[in-house]
């Protein structure tokens, strides 16, 4: 079995691209991990599914990753020789899944080219869940409108209108308009006006 050493992955049941990490997500920091080649067929399969892999594969990877606080996990790199992704399985299950930093991701498939290709028998279960924006701006509207309307329900119309003259570039004081207005926007696409205000909200005291 090859190992590779010193890596950070990021498991989720979604896929987030290594830019998209926050300090929030509970990021892993291996000592090793099994790295495995593999036909890229599972590999786009188990970044769009979840996977049920034979016993013989699990027990073939069970608890073989090492953490740097000491636990073993059921985890492994699957490589087709270009691109790689990070699998924890619980009971057969190929639950998790991490994109990779690219300087392992270059590491890892540099070290690949002369390991020979497992055959991986698994069924496909259920779709994962994927987020057709990135995940920053998701995040962004739920804080604006959780705002919005925190200072809809307080009758805040000051704030409210300070942030309607910085988003809409008028003044008014029709709190009903204020609401309903910054709900349409938040219901359409993501603008970039979105993050002036994200700025402002971090600085007002709710």
């Amino acid at each position: 079995m090859t190992y590779f050493y010193d890596i950070v992955l990021n498991p989720n049941e979604s896929l987030y691209e290594f830019f998209e990490w926050e300090d929030k997500d509970s990021i892993i920091y291996l000592k090793k991990i099994p790295v495995l080649r593999c036909d890229p067929k599972i590999i786009y399969n188990i970044m769009d599914n979840y996977i049920e892999v034979e016993e013989s594969f699990f027990e073939f990877l069970n608890n073989k990753a090492e953490t740097y606080d000491g636990k073993n996990e059921s985890m492994c790199i699957l490589s087709d020789g270009f691109i790689s992704i990070g699998v924890s399985f619980i009971n057969k299950i190929g639950k998790y899944v991490s994109k990779l930093l690219p300087i392992d991701e270059n590491n890892i498939v540099n070290t690949l080219y002369k390991q020979d290709i497992i055959s991986i028998k698994y069924n496909i279960l259920n779709k994962r869940k994927k987020e057709q924006i990135p995940r920053y701006e998701i995040e962004n509207k739920e804080l604006i409108r959780n705002t919005i309307t925190y200072f809809y329900n307080n009758k805040d119309i000051n704030k409210l209108k300070y942030l309607y003259l910085e988003y809409f570039n008028k003044d008014i004081d029709d709190i009903e308009k204020i609401y309903k207005s910054f709900i349409k926007e938040l219901d359409n696409n993501y603008s970039d006006k979105f993050n002036s205000i994200i700025s402002i909200i971090k600085i007002i005291k709710i």
